[in-house]
């Protein structure tokens, strides 16, 4: 299943819209082993329905909107969240992968989307799974993150176990905590050796900007941190619990227009709003968000809306 995905869909597709051919092979590599990670564990419903959490605020905007959430979210978060992105973002990120500047796949990215989401909407995923042989723990993306950042994943498992209800429960320890007085993070490959704020979504680095923003944070003592979405600070998500597990460390709220995310106090909007494409997008989109925000959610976007006009 996933590699007559790879051959009939993803390398056609890719070649069509001008990846040359080693790109190609490096990106389905990637796509491959992320499919593998969370398709071998499918039947392992929480772990699946947490992991699938990440993706479900820009899936759930997807289409075919007939095609089951967990599909479209599987999509987001083993292809659209991969060396997909490296190809198509920065020059940094293309160079990396033997490119000499970024392939424009922005127009042609729903497409793939959306063709990855109706293939695998024709296989029983359920049997599918028990044929599908995991990656090595030392290529899983995925393995790690209920350990590494045991607070983060306890708040995703909770939005995925009540979807549109505020849910809460006892707090957890942190574990690994990031530090933001280095510039990489210890996951950051070798041949991402600059420092920018203009980087890829799937750069696990921390930019100049954001660790300043968090550092400010905690100095401030501030009660969140506010980013429209989860794609706005990241696709990665390593650094995306990363960042989350050192916010709770420090009793700071990650919200976005579509979440609270605290460390034993979760809120998640039902329905989930799109999330923006454009800078333009924010203040009318944030504006939305305050309106259908209840409770702690709402005074936090407030807040935040308040900041932002400060800035501005």
């Amino acid at each position: 299943m996933i590699r007559t995905y790879i051959a009939e869909a993803l390398i056609p597709g890719l070649r069509m819209n001008g990846v040359p051919d080693r790109q190609a092979t490096m990106v389905a590599s990637d796509v491959e082993i992320r499919l593998r990670a969370i398709l071998s564990r499918w039947n392992d419903v929480s772990f699946r329905r947490t992991l699938l959490t990440l993706g479900h605020e820009e899936a759930a905007n997807h289409k075919p909107a007939n095609v089951d959430l967990d599909i479209r979210s599987l999509v987001v978060v083993a292809i659209r969240n991969s060396a997909l992105e490296e190809i198509c973002s920065t020059q940094e990120a293309a160079e990396a992968y033997g490119l000499p500047h970024p392939i424009p796949l922005d127009a042609h990215m729903l497409k793939i989307t959306r063709a990855a989401s109706r293939y695998f909407a024709r296989f029983d995923l359920q049997k599918e799974a028990r044929k599908v042989d995991p990656p090595h723990n030392d290529e899983d993306p995925f393995a790690a993150l209920p350990i590494k950042y045991p607070a983060t994943w306890a708040a995703f498992e909770a939005l995925a176990s009540n979807p549109g209800i505020e849910t809460r429960y006892p707090a957890r320890p942190t574990g690994s905590v990031l530090s933001i007085s280095d510039v990489d993070s210890p996951e950051a490959p070798p041949t991402h050796a600059k420092s920018s704020d203009i980087m890829s979504g799937m750069d696990p680095r921390l930019g100049q900007s954001l660790r300043e923003a968090l550092r400010d944070h905690v100095i401030n003592q501030a009660p969140e941190f506010y980013t429209p979405s989860f794609k706005h600070l990241t696709r990665h998500p390593g650094k995306l619990m990363g960042v989350l597990e050192f916010l709770f460390h420090h009793g700071i709220a990650f919200v976005t227009n579509n979440y609270y995310l605290s460390n034993g106090h979760v809120i998640q909007r039902n329905p989930l709003l799109r999330p923006i494409h454009k800078q333009s997008e924010l203040a009318g989109a944030i504006a939305e968000a305050v309106t259908n925000a209840v409770g702690v959610h709402r005074e936090s976007l407030l807040r935040s809306m308040r900041r932002m006009m400060m800035i501005l």
